[in-house]
């Protein structure tokens, strides 16, 4: 440690004058041997409550979506991979879901392989909330219950430099997840009221994101800045950390580097403000053209353009990614309205119930992905079924 940099930490240190034991999350602790404290803090009531309401939620959400991604990722391969089994075996799940879709629906979709991403990162997402959650709550039981020792011979107990950056790991995942599914689900959207709005796509510009490259492309990109903007949010304060002998008591305060108004600003937006408004307009367009498709007219021109099976893997795809983004619109709004009001209104505001209203409504969209995904896919619900054992794959087959 340099001189300059312990000048700087004893200057903080004196600034801090009120000890303070609890630390939420941090991507680096840095230990001061100086602890010039004159007053010590006390510890907030833990609110329990404020800890467990999310973990059951989002211990649900990430087991659905984790099942949900593994449906779709054997479906994927089912459809890609299928061949016809000899004769005199058993009938295994994958022919009669080979068998019981059309030749059009075989293809293998990039809307498909999209949603395995969603469903991915939505896992992703809940697990970082669920051992996060659990995490904090562990930390105030430890500060309230079991003090931390004092060090020993200079030497600070590990606790204190590993728990502080397992939490800012974890909430690097769950801000990174958020940031991916968003985008994920937004760039499917868009997709889909690409190809409703220009279904034979005679022109260039008319089929950009349905190109795989270029959807891929932009998703790759997507999830790159998410958990880069992420990752500078989570690495953007530093703990300090001192031990007081006169309250025989860790001392902790914080060194911010670049949070702001105008990084949180851009944060949030790339966050929640911007998909939502770009999936509600997607939306809006993909209802008008849904609802254009019921007259005779579009409904003739639509038999000229397409053949039955093909119109119809059409139309189940529009409406399975109408449903999904409808879903998102609703039950992302509070966090869309609360960081509007961040941003627009006050910053210094207690957002309390607002957070955790907009958590309940993120933990609810991600359950009901599971739901809503089984119902519209024909394919998934048929494999769900066969793996559940609730009908023979053999009176499947002979069903279909």
């Amino acid at each position: 440690m340099t001189t300059d940099e312990a000048t700087t930490e004893n200057q903080e240190a004196e600034q801090a004058t009120v000890c303070r034991e609890f630390w939420d999350s941090y991507f680096r602790v840095q230990i001061v041997q100086t602890c010039n404290f004159t007053t010590k803090g006390d510890l907030p009531p833990v609110h329990r409550t404020k800890f467990w309401s999310p973990i059951p939620l989002s211990f649900l959400a990430a087991i659905s979506n984790l099942v949900t991604f593994i449906l779709l990722i054997q479906v994927w391969r089912i459809l890609t991979h299928s061949r016809g089994s000899a004769s005199g075996q058993r009938i295994a799940p994958h022919h009669v879901l080979f068998a019981l879709v059309s030749r059009w629906e075989r293809r293998p979709k990039t809307m498909h392989i999209g949603l395995i991403v969603f469903c991915f990162f939505e896992t992703i997402c809940h697990v970082g909330i669920t051992a996060g959650q659990g995490l904090h709550l562990y930390i105030w039981d430890q500060l309230t219950c079991h003090p931390f020792p004092a060090p020993v011979n200079g030497t600070f107990t590990p606790t204190l430099t590993i728990l502080p950056v397992l939490g800012s790991f974890l909430n690097w995942l769950r801000d990174g997840g958020i940031c991916s599914r968003n985008w994920t689900i937004t760039i499917i959207t868009l997709t889909r009221a690409e190809i409703v709005i220009w279904p034979l796509a005679t022109r260039t510009y008319q089929r950009c994101l349905r190109r795989r490259r270029m959807f891929f492309g932009l998703l790759t990109l997507f999830i790159l800045l998410s958990f880069l903007l992420g990752g500078i949010r989570r690495m953007d304060r530093e703990m300090m950390v001192c031990y007081s002998k006169q309250f025989r008591s860790y001392c902790t305060w914080d060194r911010p580097y670049l949070e702001n108004l105008n990084f949180q600003t851009v944060y949030f937006s790339f966050q929640i403000i911007i998909p939502w408004l770009l999936i509600l307009l997607a939306t809006i367009v993909i209802v008008v053209h849904l609802k254009s498709a019921g007259n005779p007219l579009a409904r003739r021109s639509s038999h000229q353009a397409c053949s039955s099976p093909r119109r119809t893997a059409f139309q189940r795809a529009s409406y399975s990614v109408f449903l999904l983004a409808l879903l998102f619109t609703i039950c992302e709004f509070p966090t869309f309205a609360m960081f509007t009001y961040y941003i627009l209104g006050d910053p210094n505001a207690d957002m309390f119930v607002w957070d955790t209203t907009a958590l309940i409504f993120l933990q609810i969209d991600s359950l009901s992905n599971f739901f809503l995904l089984v119902l519209t896919m024909p394919t998934l619900r048929r494999l769900l079924q066969c793996k559940t054992c609730v009908f023979p794959c053999k009176l499947l087959s002979a069903r279909g």
